[in-house]
Parts: C-alpha cells; sequence; structure tokens
C-alpha cells in the first residue's frame, strides 16, 4: 500500500514527465520522564516509517512549468511533552500535499501517556504511579510507538521512525537511514527515558537527562527525572526534494545550498520555503 500523493500534470500536450522523490520528516516531541516520539517519516526515496515501503515519487510534465511547491518544516516540541510540528510539501493551485504528523511528547507523573505523533511519545512514570502502562502510538505508514512505563521514575523511550521505544531497557527507538542526499544519514530517532543510558535512538535521538533531539533530523527528546523543565526539546524536521538536474529550474527559496548526486540535484529544506517547477 502506498501512503504518497501524486502531483499530476496540467494541461496537456506537455513534454515528457519527470519525478521528484522526497523524503518530508516532521519536528520531533518533548520530553518530561518518558522520551519525546521522533517525527513522522514519509519518503519515495527508500523505506518510510513504521514499516512502510517506499512510497512513490511525485510526477511532473513540462507543462507543469511555473508551478511553485511550497515546503512547511515541522518546529521540534518544547520540554515537558510539548508535540513535534508537522512537515509538509505540495504544488499550488492543486495544494496536494504529503504530510508527515509531529512526534508525540514524552509522558510524566499524572499525566496522561497516550501521546500519538508521527512517533509515539514514551509513557511517563514515577513514585506512586502505576506501571505497565502503554506510550503513545505512531501513526501507519511513519514512525513506530513509544515504550510503557515501568517500575517507579523510569519512564519508557520515545519510539523512532525505524523501531518502537522500549522500556526495559529505556532507549529511544532507532530511525530510518536515507540516502536521498547521496550519503546514508539516519532521521527521527526517538528520545530515551529517564533512565535509559547512552545516547537516544539512531536518527538524534536525546539522551537521559534531558537532552535535546537533534535539529534537522526530526529528533525526540531525552527523558529527565522531574528536575525544573524537566525533558529535552524535539528536533527540528526536514524536508528534501531530489530532482533530475535536467529538469531542475533553479529557483528556490529558503533552501540550503543545492547539493548534486549523479544526475539530480537535491533541495535541503530546514525551514518554510518553496520551489518552482
Amino acid at each position: 500500500m502506498s501512503f504518497g500523493y501524486q502531483v499530476l500534470g496540467f494541461g496537456s500536450g506537455g513534454v515528457a514527465g519527470f519525478d521528484i522523490n522526497y523524503l518530508v520528516v516532521a519536528g520531533g516531541g518533548g520530553a518530561f520522564v518518558g522520551g519525546g516520539g521522533a517525527g513522522g517519516l514519509r519518503t519515495s526515496y527508500g523505506p518510510s516509517g513504521g514499516g512502510a515501503a517506499a512510497e512513490t515519487a511525485s510526477s511532473f510534465t513540462g507543462a507543469d512549468t511555473g508551478t511553485v511547491v511550497t515546503v512547511t518544516v515541522g518546529s521540534g516540541g518544547g520540554t515537558r511533552s510539548a508535540p513535534g510540528g508537522a512537515s509538509a510539501w505540495g504544488a499550488s493551485p492543486l495544494t496536494v500535499y504529503a504530510t508527515t504528523v509531529g512526534g508525540g511528547g514524552g509522558g510524566g507523573s499524572g499525566q496522561a501517556p497516550f501521546m500519538t505523533g508521527g512517533s509515539g511519545g514514551g509513557a511517563g512514570s514515577a513514585q506512586g504511579d502505576p506501571s505497565g502502562v502503554p506510550g503513545g502510538p505512531g501513526t501507519a505508514g511513519e514512525g513506530y510507538a513509544g515504550g510503557s512505563c515501568g517500575p517507579p521514575s523510569s519512564g519508557g523511550g520515545g519510539g523512532g521512525a525505524g523501531q518502537a521505544g522500549t522500556f526495559s531497557p529505556t532507549i529511544g527507538g532507532d530511525g530510518i537511514s536515507s540516502s536521498i542526499t547521496g550519503s546514508a544519514i539516519d532521521y527521527a530517532g526517538g528520545g530515551n527515558g529517564a533512565s535509559g543510558s547512552g545516547a537516544g535512538g539512531a536518527g538524534g535521538g536525546g539522551s537521559q537527562g534531558g537532552g535535546a533531539g537533534t535539529n534537522y533530523l526530526g529528533a525526540g527528546g531525552g527523558g529527565q527525572h522531574f528536575a525544573p523543565g524537566a525533558g529535552g526539546a524535539g528536533g527540528t524536521g526536514v524536508v528534501f526534494l531530489r530532482i533530475p538536474t535536467s529538469d531542475y529550474s533553479g529557483t528556490y527559496v529558503n533552501s540550503e545550498t543545492p547539493v548534486v548526486d549523479g544526475a539530480d540535484t537535491i533541495l535541503e529544506f530546514r525551514s518554510t520555503g518553496s520551489y518552482t517547477i
């Protein structure tokens, strides 16, 4: 099953078509005691989050020349369980978007642990709280669930795009490696719970003790034991567009410097911007 959206050519009689591949990662969730979930991840260039297959690249023809493709990049969620922001890309005037859901916030003591996101946040746990409460669920085709809470003051790990968060140990789930830039990079790792040791999930997940999720990877923040401002913030998301250089217009707003890999040109958006076909 494909979760992709295909952008259709306008009019008739356009020249031979071409595809734009994409990677869309939402902002990671902020942590509390439980780790923050990673932002949802969808891509046409390798597997998508939550165990989904690659989506269908978006198709254009010469008749689409001048179409403005808009890009939105989700911010990371703040400390104490704030969810991450959604990321999206699409083409006006059709307003067709491929969107991802921001990561779920990690749970805290006395707080509802069911924090849904692109990847779910880990459940909270503290002295006197019941154990065995599940973490927040992920979103189909984007990411996995957060880990449950266990004995007092542990907190579950946040879910990642490639793996669920766990309780024993309280580690964030790994993200997914993508080579859309020409180099393999891990994106969308979940944050550790408060008792998790070492780094969070592969893909920038925050470490125990309130470590922040890595920006521009959509990673979840790491959990912390009830200190002021407990929990780490989630990392900002990112959007990549991989365009055949022979069809690349060179007209964009707010992208990083374009990178050429083989026959393609890659645009990286770390904040809201646009590309003109």
